[in-house]
């Protein structure tokens, strides 16, 4: 979830059906998603996404909003780890396929929420209000000026929707 600049440096174009297996789908647009570098030469266990997978055919669609794919996502505020609560996407997410729980990845999604948090408390020490927890899942769910969406958003998001969801239940 970390931005990707479209470059040769920072992306590449990945394949759902690997082109090893599948070439008549390798200059098939819907088979081609942009993909970050994934630690690219870096030792196996170093690498990520693409660059991880290889030909390995992934099921995960990131673009696919209508599956709902995105409420079976999980992080924990212990370790930064993504899970899911679906089987076969969590061995994906995992050392399955995409290799998305290495330490850097996890140590960028808590730091992120952990500035998040620290920036909401500098401004409400104490509870945070339930308007201000939304204001700011509405900001990371959103784009920002320049019509992108914001790193590691959706790890904001899960956490303020767990707050959120905390604190309604406390309430009477």
């Amino acid at each position: 979830m970390g931005r990707i600049r479209p470059d040769d440096a920072h992306m590449k174009i990945e394949h759902w059906a690997p082109q090893e297996k599948r070439p008549d789908l390798q200059l098939d647009y819907r088979n081609m998603l942009g993909a970050c570098r994934g630690g690219m030469g870096a030792p196996q266990d170093q690498q990520h996404c693409d660059a991880y997978k290889g030909s390995t055919e992934i099921k995960l669609d990131p673009t696919d909003t209508a599956s709902g794919w995105e409420q079976s996502i999980q992080y924990s505020r212990a370790d930064g780890k993504i899970s899911s609560t679906n089987p076969d996407r969590d061995r994906e997410l995992g050392d399955g396929a995409l290799n998305l729980n290495l330490q850097l990845l996890k140590d960028a999604r808590l730091a992120k929420w952990q500035g998040v948090k620290e920036a909401i408390s500098r401004k409400h020490p104490g509870a945070w209000p339930d308007s201000v927890i939304q204001r700011y899942i509405d900001l990371y769910e959103g784009r920002d000026e320049s019509g992108r969406y914001r790193d590691y958003c959706a790890v904001v998001v899960y956490f303020l929707r767990k707050r959120l969801t905390g604190s309604a239940a406390a309430s009477p």
